[in-house]
């Protein structure tokens, strides 16, 4: 079964050194970590946490075209399990 944990709260609670630890006690390969990050001048964006975890799951940077990104897209999602 697949579970998804989202972890939110005001600037210095503690939320990047909570994932720090999280991080270092659940074994490699077993999870997936997808952190999007939202900035102080980035309000008038509210989708830009979402656009931010889509381009480092899909490994897409800033100069990349529409075919390499197509491409990227359709390499990762060709590899998830069924």
């Amino acid at each position: 079964m697949d579970r998804a944990v989202g972890i939110v709260g005001e600037a210095g609670v503690g939320k990047s050194r909570l994932l720090l630890q999280l991080t270092r006690l659940i074994p490699n390969g077993e999870y997936y970590f997808l952190e999007g990050k939202c900035l102080h001048y980035g309000s008038l964006m509210p989708y830009l946490p979402f656009l931010d975890i889509l381009r480092s799951y899909f490994q897409i940077r800033e100069d990349d075209g529409e075919a390499e990104v197509k491409q990227n897209m359709l390499d990762k999602v060709s590899r998830l399990e069924p």
